[in-house]
């Protein structure tokens, strides 16, 4: 793990944004704030696998209350039930508390042009306690990259590629 300073984030980022990936603009605020930056190497495929995913209305069907949400655990259940991210980018009936088609067609273009050298950072922070007691199995909570982190993990649990080390951008404290 290697200490950076803000203005390396960013131009590392903005680099990113310039080539045509997709950097949030939430993550550019946060790495300004008060704090430090980290990055490292996740290098093995479990320890990708352990990072703790999102809980929102946008993508809940893959996230029930109560279950745990590593990226395992996420894309296990995106496989047993079937799903495809052509399939989750229509209306499937499901309320909005539960499924945002929306969300998901932005997977699309990522799960067919799927490349490591196009993937970047996922940023990361430490998980709060509600975070470390659904997934106990979990080791830091990903606060950007679900959409990637999506389409890596759905790869990577049917067998279509090999698992290569990805950097990640570790926040401290933990921010949002």
């Amino acid at each position: 793990m290697r200490r950076i300073e803000p203005e390396e984030a960013k131009r590392v980022l903005l680099s990113w944004r310039e080539a045509g990936f997709h950097v949030d603009s939430r993550l550019m605020q946060e790495i300004g704030k008060q704090g430090q930056l980290y990055v490292l190497r996740l290098e093995d495929q479990e320890s990708y696998l352990s990072l703790i995913w999102q809980e929102s209305d946008p993508a809940r069907l893959l996230t029930p209350p109560g279950r745990p949400r590593t990226l395992r655990d996420v894309g296990k259940r995106f496989l047993e039930c079937g799903h495809s991210f052509e399939s989750l980018s229509r209306d499937l009936g499901h309320p909005r508390t539960q499924h945002h088609p929306e969300w998901f067609a932005k997977c699309l273009p990522i799960d067919a042009d799927f490349n490591y050298s196009k993937f970047g950072w996922v940023a990361i922070v430490s998980p709060n306690d509600s975070e470390r007691n659904q997934s106990p199995a979990g080791s830091f909570y990903l606060f950007d990259g679900m959409h990637k982190t999506l389409v890596l993990t759905k790869h990577l649990l049917k067998g279509e590629i090999t698992y290569q080390p990805i950097g990640a951008l570790f926040l401290v404290p933990r921010r949002g």
